[in-house]
């Protein structure tokens, strides 16, 4: 059993994680005055939600998506510097680190054990269990994840180029380059064009040859 839950918060994370980066890609496409507007009607709406409570889990879920996206794109934007990012991702990391330890989360999680406090979800993504409900990423994190990826996108890093492209490059390797090649005029052909595999010394002396000639 505990090995299926490991599974199913692994699985809710790398869901979480991805909404995540989407929508803020998605959000990052309005203009800076619609993301104002947005942002601040998401975070009314999810202090609302704080403050009301209503039932439905799927409901709580999509409100803290909702406000993580929002508010973390929007904030993100502003970030201009690849300082001012690393600053903020030390400090985020360090009040997450101190609020595990010492600080409010250590304490909401004390709260039964993180699953008899119904009112933890409206702060994670949660999951309901057989236990009750069990919160598996909070609404910080996803809104850190959101400011830095607008951060790092606002700086010119383009995280699909050079984080997920190169593992497909890698994962074809030498079979790509197997099947390519270069027409050259050979003197041996009669000066007609013959494909040459490329391999960098088969092809400088491919090159040489027909300089020669």
């Amino acid at each position: 059993m505990r090995e299926v839950n490991g599974a199913l918060l692994f699985a809710v994370v790398l869901v979480g994680s991805v909404l995540t980066t989407a929508g803020s890609l998605a959000f990052s496409r309005l203009r800076a005055t619609a993301q104002s507007w947005a942002a601040a009607v998401a975070v009314l709406a999810y202090a609302a939600l704080l403050v009301f409570r209503p039932a439905g889990l799927v409901s709580s879920n999509a409100a803290v998506l909702a406000v993580s996206i929002a508010a973390g794109t929007r904030l993100g934007r502003g970030l201009r510097s690849r300082g001012a990012l690393l600053a903020f991702a030390i400090t985020a990391s360090v009040i997450d680190i101190v609020s595990f330890t010492t600080g409010p989360t250590r304490w909401l999680l004390g709260r039964g054990g993180g699953s008899a406090w119904e009112g933890i979800r409206y702060l994670a993504v949660s999951l309901p269990l057989t236990d009750g409900i069990v919160p598996v990423v909070g609404v910080g994190d996803l809104f850190v994840l959101a400011l830095l990826f607008t951060g790092l996108r606002g700086l010119g890093v383009p995280f699909f180029h050079e984080c997920v492209r190169p593992l497909g490059r890698a994962a074809r390797g030498s079979r790509g380059r197997a099947g390519r090649g270069r027409r050259l005029r050979h003197p041996l052909h009669g000066g007609r064009r013959v494909a040459v595999p490329v391999d960098e010394p088969s092809l400088a002396g491919a090159d040489q040859a027909v300089k020669s000639s």
